[in-house]
């Protein structure tokens, strides 16, 4: 009997709405400041999965779609998780080379660019100030949590 597979836009499609839950979620063990970047983890494993079909515009979407859940300034996530596809775009070919070690220093950079890009956005248009914790404890976790989000997505990706 032949086995019929889910399209993968179904696996992406449930795995962004995951990482929107994950990331609206009130988790009693994180501070607000050292919430992890769900969404972001979640768009740079789509985006390094199927480079082809997937990249800035579906960082934009999935950004946008969490300044309309969260509410405040329309745009800055969408804006932040574009420029950190954008710079795993120019690199995603090393990427795949690199070890865990150098691919959770990058997931850091790019976490630390979202947070500094959120950041000003809220320090221009809100007039709110950032420290230096809310952009690196976060980025440090969501670094962390890279292989354990990864693992579990590539065995989906490989069964199809």
């Amino acid at each position: 009997m032949s086995q019929t597979r889910i399209p993968v836009n179904f696996w992406v499609l449930c795995s962004l709405v995951l990482g929107l839950l994950m990331e609206i979620y009130p988790w009693s063990v994180f501070d607000y400041s050292w919430q992890p970047q769900w969404l972001l983890l979640v768009v740079v494993f789509w985006v390094l999965c199927r480079p082809s079909e997937y990249g800035v515009v579906l960082g934009f979407f999935a950004g946008l779609l969490l300044d309309i859940v969260l509410g405040g300034v329309m745009g800055r996530y969408a804006l932040g998780i574009c420029l950190s596809v954008y710079l795993l775009k120019a690199v995603q070919k090393r990427f795949h080379y690199a070890t865990v070690l150098h691919q959770l220093a990058l997931v850091f950079v790019l976490a630390v660019v979202n947070s500094l890009v959120t950041g000003a956005i809220d320090m221009w248009v809100l007039d709110v100030t950032a420290s230096g914790r809310s952009v690196f404890l976060p980025a440090l976790l969501t670094a962390c949590l890279w292989p354990l989000v990864q693992l579990p997505m590539r065995r989906v990706v490989s069964e199809e």
